[in-house]
């Protein structure tokens, strides 16, 4: 392997803020004290949501359209947020509804000290703003600690979480199956009722599936229950301590794959790797073309960031430690100039083993001298 892959990153980190999320207070209560801590940085959502929708006409209708989330408690929840922040509600529901669009990830599980699977994650993005806005939350219900996550203030849903016998994480795919004009139809009609919010987003499944309003899932239930739901296009990762689990999701199936030793996932098909290019692609339009170059880009880093990972683990003498594990997240390009944050999760504890986070996107950007895209 080249050695500037095996570079490590060593920037020194603050401690990720902290803050307890009570579910049995209202849920327009909850979040109010996290927000108002972080009143200046939530203002900085509006010029984000320009560069998320930069066409001024659709920005307009969106102000119309986005008004909330399938979830009644979830989208109170956002009116909470929006009361003491004052930023418009339909910023709020763009951010829950279309953040996991634009992620990059590495994710998966690794079995350490011959013993228990922990699940490691990256969640690297180019809105820089959004570093500011990360925190860690503990989920309390009756006094209880029920869950924790790692997200974005004014997030509801959940994109890297833990609980006693369960961790997940969602990662961007930039491809989706439909091949036919009616499939096509259907999958981008889903994306318009999660917007208007006739329909859960992909995060709002993931919370009720960490954190179930009843009885929660097995990793089996999730394995043969989960890929038939409508979705948008992602990868999901699971992990019990035991078994990691992954779903290279599509609209109303999955491809399913899982490993009680070592799997990882990033932003790519395995199907591409078999073809080394992206999947068949026939829209012939500027439009199409311009998309399928973009899809090349991100196979190509993602094929890149899970290489190091596997070489790593196939390299390894002997057992492999939590601390290893450590190094490995702290390795360049798993960690990059885009990396928002990396942790551990622990699911046969339910808690986050280890976390990092990277507010200052200039100092890793120096410090890589410029690999990547600091945009």
């Amino acid at each position: 392997m080249a050695e500037h892959i095996r570079e490590r990153v060593r920037i020194d980190s603050p401690s990720i803020p902290r803050y307890t999320i009570d579910l049995s207070s209202p849920p327009i209560l909850r979040y109010q004290h996290v927000a108002k801590d972080f009143l200046p940085q939530l203002a900085s959502l509006t010029p984000l949501f320009s560069e998320i929708i930069p066409r001024p006409f659709f920005r307009k209708l969106a102000a119309l359209t986005l008004r909330r989330l399938h979830s009644k408690e979830q989208t109170s929840e956002l009116r909470g947020i929006q009361r003491v922040t004052k930023v418009g509600m339909h910023l709020l529901v763009a951010l829950n509804v279309l953040l996991d669009l634009m992620m990059g990830c590495t994710s998966g599980g690794v079995r350490v000290n011959g013993s228990k699977m922990l699940h490691f994650r990256t969640l690297d993005w180019g809105m820089h703003p959004l570093r500011k806005i990360i925190v860690h939350l503990d989920y309390i219900r009756d006094g209880a600690k029920v869950a924790e996550c790692v997200t974005y203030v004014g997030y509801v849903g959940v994109l890297t979480g833990v609980s006693a016998g369960l961790s997940v994480s969602l990662n961007f795919r930039p491809v989706h199956n439909a091949r036919s004009w009616l499939a096509q139809l259907r999958f981008y009609f889903h994306h318009a009722l999660v917007l208007v919010g006739l329909r859960p987003a992909i995060a709002s499944m993931l919370r009720e599936l960490l954190i179930p309003s009843g009885r929660r899932w097995s990793l089996q239930q999730i394995e043969t229950g989960l890929p038939e739901r409508a979705t948008t296009a992602a990868y999901l990762i699971f992990c019990d301590g035991q078994r990691t689990l992954t779903l290279e999701k599509d609209h109303r199936d999955a491809v399913v794959n899982s490993s009680a030793e070592f799997i990882v996932v990033t932003n790519h098909d395995r199907a591409q790797e078999r073809a080394r290019q992206s999947p068949p692609n026939n829209d012939t339009s500027l439009i199409g073309i311009i998309d399928q170059i973009r899809t090349h880009g991100i196979v190509a880093e993602s094929t890149r960031r899970k290489k190091c990972m596997t070489q790593m683990w196939e390299q390894r003498s002997g057992r492999l430690s939590p601390e290893q594990l450590v190094k490995w997240m702290d390795t360049y390009p798993i960690t990059n100039a885009l990396t928002h944050y990396a942790v551990i999760m622990d699911p046969s504890r339910g808690t986050f083993a280890w976390e990092k986070y990277y507010p200052d996107a200039r100092a890793l950007w120096d410090q890589l001298n410029g690999r990547g895209d600091l945009r």
